[in-house]
């Protein structure tokens, strides 16, 4: 009974644990997997699908945590604003405990983005840099990756940190330029739009603008066109061009009503409102801004009871202007007592004020290391190069005197045995003679044939000798050819090294330029033009012999060409060095389809690139 009782314990407790085991290593259900995988493309199927999911059902942990962040993110991708940060706390307390850098990263930003919601920016902000952390570790999702930069850039611009905005901004658009055309390209662009908008950098503006909507016709996203086409008449009214203004803001509304956008009209009428407002035909733009004001955004409306205050103020209709003065009053003070974000810059800074600090010290002498370092090597490598050669030139004297000495013992022991042979058929011959004298004569051919094998012997041994000395002569002789390229080669180097020496010297402010001023367009085509230079059309054969390569890998390479480091590229790219690695690997990839044994031997793209062309 006692056994029985023993077992059926243990029986019970192995239930347990398997039990336990079963629970941690739950998978996700279908339809959460399902609603995840239709996220980007189809935000309002992925709603849908976790609208008619029954959340009481959910039993363990991760599904139920899954459900509350993929719920968070689908109403966050269908513009639907967050009320209450319940569910994403949710989520945030499982997969901070987790492993899981992707679901970290995702849950941390769908904090920032329900903070933003309800206009804690301050708090926003945190969570986003927490996410750009985590992020630095997903290989998987750039899409995701690029948009936290966007969104994080887009908070600075509206605390009017231009630089910080422009930087986080610069970095999603370089990771969603590497794949291709899609609509994170489109928002990239448009958000540097609006920084330099609101910098008066307003052809730059028109510039990024102009891009972003090419893409979204591209890509034929009427959403984000429509979206565009209202900035870009935005930036015309600035520039006084209102024919042109007026055009684009038209359009917009147009695109905005075909595929049934309620949420951004009131936005397009209060941008038309504005318009005539400026050109002065009074009595459109109070029925454009009487219309604009259908909408939960304060700032819009605020702005549209000030215009019609105005309008009614030139009609002389002062008891409506009074009404309509006192409503933007009232709008007005709901905006100023909202809390004020202050010293946004310190949450950046803490994560990377040293690293920069350092990046910008490095900076300003690496065009100097550069030159003192391959000046270095090179002197190195040539006084290496020139002992090998005269001691292999040591070695072949040395073996060719031994081949001529064994070559002069050899035939001097042939005429020896030639004589001792003639000798032999001398006595052989003299067969008249007594018994005794034959006797003797017949030991000494016995003796003769005895020193004739000895010295065959020797000839033998001696010509095996020769052989050898000859063969590692041959070697060495071939070994000596070969230094003698190679010492050309590195003469030749030792020129072209002279004159890159020369060429950075006198180009040295323009390669600081690259280095602390690089922009978005034009340092392209200078790198391109100063590597071309020194390295006789480099990228122009890179191009022609890596035909899949893109502009970006070209300047890439470019840069690798210069030999700048991975960090450095990064600092000038505004980018993360672990984007560029990526990059890096991406091209080498590409090259692999021309030349698949490129890196054979664990040869890497930097050796790769300083080798060839």
């Amino acid at each position: 009974m006692k056994k029985f009782s023993s077992t059926y314990i243990l029986l019970v407790l192995w239930i347990i644990i398997v039990s336990a085991c079963t629970q941690n290593n739950t998978k996700l259900y279908k339809d959460l997997t399902d609603a995840e995988e239709c996220m980007w493309k189809q935000p309002e199927k992925a709603l849908k699908i976790l609208q008619d999911i029954n959340k009481d059902s959910i039993a363990d942990k991760l599904n139920y945590a899954t459900w509350c962040l993929l719920y968070t993110q689908a109403q966050d991708r269908n513009y639907i604003t967050h009320s209450s940060d319940s569910l994403i706390s949710i989520a945030l307390d499982f997969f901070i405990k987790q492993d899981n850098p992707k679901r970290k990263a995702e849950a941390w930003f769908y904090k920032g983005q329900v903070k933003a919601d309800q206009k804690l920016i301050k708090e926003a902000i945190e969570c986003y840099v927490i996410a750009k952390e985590w992020a630095k570790n997903i290989d998987d999702d750039p899409i995701f990756v690029s948009l936290i930069h966007n969104t994080l850039g887009s908070k600075y611009r509206y605390q009017k940190l231009y630089n910080e905005a422009i930087n986080e901004t610069k970095i999603a658009l370089s990771i969603s330029q590497e794949l291709g055309k899609n609509i994170q390209l489109s928002n990239s662009l448009s958000e540097l739009g609006r920084n330099y908008a609101e910098l008066g950098m307003i052809d730059s503006a028109l510039y990024f603008f102009h891009k972003s909507l090419a893409n979204a016709h591209d890509i034929k996203n009427k959403k984000v066109e429509a979206m565009v086409l209202g900035e870009i008449g935005t930036i015309y009214r600035a520039k006084k061009q209102y024919e042109s203004a007026l055009g684009f803001a038209k359009q917009s509304l147009y695109i905005n009503k075909e595929i049934n956008n309620i949420s951004a009209l009131p936005q397009n009428y209060h941008r038309i409102g504005a318009i005539y407002f400026y050109i002065n035909l009074l009595d459109s733009a109070q029925y454009y801004f009487e219309k604009s004001l259908q909408t939960q955004n304060l700032y819009t409306i605020r702005s549209s009871y000030n215009a019609l205050y105005q309008i009614a103020e030139e009609k002389q209709d002062f008891k409506q202007a009074i009404q309509y003065n006192n409503l933007y009053m009232q709008y007005n003070d709901s905006i100023m007592s909202m809390a004020k974000t202050k010293d946004i810059a310190e949450i950046q800074q803490k994560f990377n004020n040293e690293r920069l600090i350092k990046e910008k010290a490095q900076r300003e002498n690496y065009i100097l290391y550069i030159i003192i370092f391959s000046v270095c090597a090179l002197g190195i490598t040539i006084f290496l190069y020139q002992i090998t050669i005269k001691k292999n030139k040591a070695r072949i004297k040395d073996f060719n005197n031994k081949i001529f000495f064994l070559s002069e013992q050899i035939k001097e022991n042939t005429s020896i045995i030639t004589e001792k042979e003639n000798t032999i058929q001398k006595l052989k011959s003299l067969t008249s003679l007594d018994k005794e004298k034959i006797s003797s004569y017949n030991h000494q051919i016995e003796e003769y044939y005895k020193e004739i094998d000895y010295y065959k012997s020797q000839n033998q041994y001696l010509n095996s000798l020769l052989e050898e000395n000859k063969s590692e002569s041959k070697q060495d002789m071939n070994s000596d050819c070969l230094l003698e390229i190679r010492n050309n080669q590195i003469k030749q180097l030792k020129n072209n090294n002279k004159a890159l020496m020369k060429f950075l010297q006198k180009n040295y402010v323009e390669f600081n330029n690259i280095l602390n001023n690089i922009h978005y367009t034009e340092d392209y085509t200078h790198i391109i033009s100063l590597t071309d230079s020194i390295y006789n059309g480099f990228s122009k054969k890179l191009q022609l012999s890596f035909p899949t390569l893109t502009d970006k890998d070209i300047i890439i390479c470019c840069l690798v060409k210069l030999k700048f480091s991975i960090k450095q590229i990064a600092t000038m790219e505004s980018v993360e060095p672990s984007s560029i690695s990526k990059k890096k690997q991406r091209i080498g990839n590409k090259i692999k389809q021309v030349c698949p044994d490129w890196n054979k031997g664990g040869k890497d793209l930097d050796e790769f690139i300083e080798e060839w062309g």
